[in-house]
C-alpha cells in the first residue's frame, strides 16, 4: 500500500462520495500528467497515481469529490494544505509541487509518489518499536515538525497515520502527512471559521490540552502530539484512552500521563522524563523545539547504556486499545481477530490438542516467512526434514522462572512519619519494599502532628507511592479554673462559744 492508498482510504466516515461521473479512467490526462490507475478513495477525493511521459516521472495526484467541492470550508483547507506543505519542502515532509483545476471545476494538488508502509500498519503489526528503530523515526518527524514551525505552520494532527515510512532503496525515513488542518500562526486566516478560537480541531487521542480547549496554540502543541506518538512507539499503547473522544479529551486536560517504564517494564525509566516533558499539560513546561524533545531521549539511552536494539520492541504489554478509538484508528489487530474463535475452542476442551497437531505439522512443513517494510514475504525454504528413529519419551524442561516481584517506593510528607509495611515499621520518609505479584500490601503511616493513613494494595505493577499526611487539628486545652473556697453553713452551735 502507499502513502497515497493509506491516505485515501482512511477517511471512508466522511462526508462526500465519489460519483461515476467523478471516477477518471487510465489515460485521463491531467496538466502535463496522464492517469494510470486509481489509488484509493476516501469521504474527500480520490487519489489516482499518474505519470509525467517527457519526464518519466511518476506522482500521486489528489482531487476533490464533486459532491464537497461547492463546500467553500473543505475547498479552502483543501488549497490551505498544498499551500502549506508548498512552503516547507523539507525532506521528511510530503512534497506538494503542483495545483489546479479540472476543466469541472474539481480542484487537485499534485504530490510525489512514495513507497514504503503508514507507522500505525508498521505498529499495528509489530506491535512496538526497539530504541535503535524508534528513535531515528521522531528524529526525522520532529526535524519535519521543526521546519514547518520556523514557517510558522503548526500541524495540528501528528499521529503515527499521517507519518509513512517511506523506502528509497535500503534507505528507510519518516515523511509527515496530511497538513489539512495545519495552521498558519501569523496569518489573516486565523479569523477564519476553519482556526478561530473555541473550536476543537485534531485528532481527540493526540491533542495537547490548549487543542483540547479550543484556545491558540503554537508549536508546542505538535511537541505534545511527538509525546503521545513516543509513548505509542515504544509502548504500543497511548497515553490516555477511554470509550468516547470526549472521556479521552478530559484526561489530556487533567490527568497526570503514566510513565512508559510503569507500562513497558523492559524500558528503562531514564526514558520517562524526556517524554513526560513533552506531555506537560502547561506549554511552558515542554521543550521549546520537537528536535531538542528527541536529544533529549537520545542523550536518556545514551546514557544508560547498552545495546538499543535490545531495548524494547516486540509484542504491546498486556493491554489494548478500547474499542472506541481502535474504531477510530481503523488499527487491525490479530487480537481482535482471534479472540472468539479461541474462546470457542477453550470452551470446547479441544484447543490443547488443535494447537499440537497445526504447531507439529506447520513446524515441519511451512518455510520460514518474514515481512518486510512493505508487508511482502520473504520466504526461505526450509529443507525436508529426516525422519529418525522415535526417541524415547521424555518429560518437556520446566518453563523458565518468569520475574514476577515489582517494587514499590512509599515516600510520606513530612519525612519524620513512620512507614509501617504488612505491621513491620521499615523506618521514616521513604522506604522500598519489593513483593510479589498480586500479592497484598498493607501500608501505614504515622506522624504525631498528623493523621495516620492506612491502605491496602494488590501489587500488579511496579508502584510509586506519593504520601503527604493532613496536619492533625490542634486541641486547645483551657486553663484550669481556680478552685472555689466552699463555705459550709451549719445551724448547730459552735461548740466553743
Amino acid at each position: 500500500m502507499t502513502a497515497f492508498e493509506h491516505d485515501a482510504t482512511r477517511a471512508g466516515s466522511e462526508p462526500g462520495a465519489e460519483s461515476d461521473e467523478d471516477r477518471l479512467e487510465a489515460g485521463t490526462p491531467i496538466g502535463e500528467y496522464v492517469v494510470s490507475r486509481k489509488l484509493g478513495a476516501g469521504g474527500f477525493g480520490a487519489v489516482y497515481a499518474a505519470h509525467h511521459a517527457l519526464l518519466g516521472r511518476d506522482v500521486a495526484i489528489k482531487i476533490l469529490h464533486r459532491a464537497v467541492s461547492s463546500n467553500q470550508e473543505i475547498v479552502g483547507r483543501f488549497l490551505a494544505e498544498a499551500r502549506a506543505v508548498n512552503q516547507i519542502r523539507h525532506r521528511n515532509i510530503i512534497d506538494v509541487f503542483g495545483f489546479g483545476q479540472l476543466e469541472d471545476g474539481r480542484h487537485y494538488y499534485v504530490m510525489e509518489f512514495l513507497d514504503g508502509e503508514p507507522l500505525d500498519l508498521t505498529l499495528a503489526r509489530k506491535g512496538r518499536l526497539c530504541l535503535a528503530d524508534g528513535l531515528p523515526i521522531l528524529r526525522g518527524v520532529a526535524k519535519a515538525l521543526d521546519a514547518a514551525h520556523s514557517h510558522g505552520i503548526v500541524h495540528r494532527d501528528l499521529k503515527a497515520e499521517n507519518v509513512y515510512l517511506a523506502r528509497d532503496g535500503s534507505d528507510v525515513y519518516p515523511k509527515l502527512l496530511d497538513f489539512g488542518i495545519a495552521k498558519l500562526i501569523s496569518s489573516e486566516q486565523d479569523t477564519s471559521s476553519r482556526t478561530r478560537s473555541g473550536i476543537q480541531v485534531g485528532t481527540p487521542y493526540a491533542m495537547a490540552p490548549e487543542q483540547c480547549r479550543g484556545v491558540a496554540i503554537d508549536g508546542r502543541a505538535d511537541v505534545y502530539a511527538l509525546g503521545v506518538l513516543a509513548h505509542r512507539i515504544f509502548t504500543g499503547l497511548l497515553p490516555f484512552d477511554g470509550e468516547t473522544a470526549m472521556d479521552v479529551i478530559m484526561q489530556h486536560m487533567t490527568a497526570k500521563p503514566p510513565s512508559m517504564s510503569s507500562v513497558a517494564h523492559d524500558l528503562p525509566s531514564a526514558l520517562d522524563k524526556p517524554v513526560l516533558k513533552m506531555l506537560a499539560k502547561d506549554p511552558n513546561d515542554r521543550f521549546t523545539l520537537a528536535t531538542e524533545a528527541v536529544d533529549a531521549l537520545e542523550e536518556a539511552a545514551t546514557r544508560y547504556g547498552g545495546d538499543l536494539s535490545r531495548m524494547g520492541g516486540g509484542p504491546t504489554p498486556e493491554a489494548s486499545f478500547s474499542g472506541s478509538v481502535a474504531r477510530h484508528l481503523r488499527v487491525p489487530t490479530m487480537r481482535s481477530a482471534m479472540v472468539k474463535p479461541v474462546r470457542s475452542l477453550l470452551k470446547s476442551g479441544i484447543f490443547a490438542s488443535v494447537v499440537l497437531v497445526v504447531a507439529a505439522f506447520f513446524i515441519a512443513r511451512t518455510p520460514s516467512v518474514r515481512l518486510d517494510l512493505n508487508g511482502t514475504a520473504d520466504e526461505r525454504a526450509t529443507p525436508e526434514p529426516v525422519l529418525a528413529p522415535p526417541a524415547p519419551a521424555v518429560a518437556p524442561p520446566s518453563p523458565a522462572p518468569v520475574a514476577t516481584a515489582f517494587d514499590v517506593q512509599i515516600i510520606v510528607t513530612p519525612s519524620t512519619a513512620r512507614i509501617i509495611v504488612d505491621g513491620v515499621d521499615r523506618g521514616e520518609g521513604q522506604v522500598t519494599v519489593s513483593r510479589p505479584a498480586n500479592a497484598t500490601l498493607t501500608v501505614e503511616a504515622r506522624d504525631p502532628t498528623c493523621k495516620s493513613r492506612l491502605e491496602t494494595l494488590v501489587i500488579r505493577e511496579s508502584l510509586r507511592l506519593e504520601w503527604v499526611l493532613e496536619k492533625a487539628p490542634v486541641k486547645v486545652v483551657a486553663p484550669p479554673r481556680p478552685r472555689r473556697v466552699h463555705e459550709v453553713h451549719s445551724d448547730l452551735a459552735n461548740p466553743l462559744d
